[in-house]
């Protein structure tokens, strides 16, 4: 147990000196405040009041925004958004009651979207899973690093690839997808190097 701790102290203290050692150097992660760093199921999370990232955008520009709505229940679900490269999985025994779940892949060139009902917390962490075929990260050297939290979609500049978003966390390659989770709904944005 204690070197496990260790182990896990070592990886936040080398992520922490690497984020701080990015910023001076004009990274895509500009930390803006101390770092409060949370370590809880299958994802590390870094809370300051607010980084601005770079995110992730698309190839070939979304004409309007994406909407699919689902019922979930008890014994958990998938929604898929295919035209935006998005799968989300809702374990079983995340929610109590069937629940309308939606998910808006917003237009444009970022890859952002706003999960509803915002505010919606879950018993089990959630999984998204977004295709990296048809970003500016398909067959190059961009690398999708984090997901970030916005809780209002007025804190993106939607005509730019930078977003001011009040949470990071990292997210985990799986070829050619990267996997982000949810413990709660509102809006994420992929975020890159």
């Amino acid at each position: 147990m204690i070197r496990t701790s260790l182990r896990l102290f070592a990886l936040v203290g080398t992520l922490v000196v690497s984020l701080s050692a990015c910023a001076d150097g004009g990274s895509p992660l500009e930390v803006r405040s101390a770092l409060d760093v949370r370590v809880g199921g299958p994802y590390l999370s870094l809370s300051p009041v607010q980084h601005t990232v770079r995110v992730l955008e698309r190839s070939v520009p979304l004409s309007e925004d994406l909407v699919v709505s689902k019922v979930i229940g008890s014994s958990g679900g998938v929604i898929e958004l295919p035209a935006a490269g998005l799968r989300l999985t809702v374990p079983a025994n995340a929610l109590q009651r069937p629940t309308e779940i939606s998910v808006r892949a917003h237009a444009g060139t970022l890859v952002a979207y706003s999960f509803e009902p915002h505010g919606t917390h879950f018993a089990r962490v959630v999984t998204a899973e977004q295709s990296l075929a048809g970003t500016v990260a398909e067959g190059t050297s961009v690398r999708a690093s984090a997901r970030g939290y916005f809780s209002d979609p007025e804190s993106v500049d939607w005509d730019s690839n930078r977003a001011a978003v009040s949470e990071v966390s990292l997210v985990r390659e799986a070829g050619e997808a990267v996997e982000f989770y949810l413990n709660h709904f509102s809006g994420y944005l992929i975020a890159i190097d």
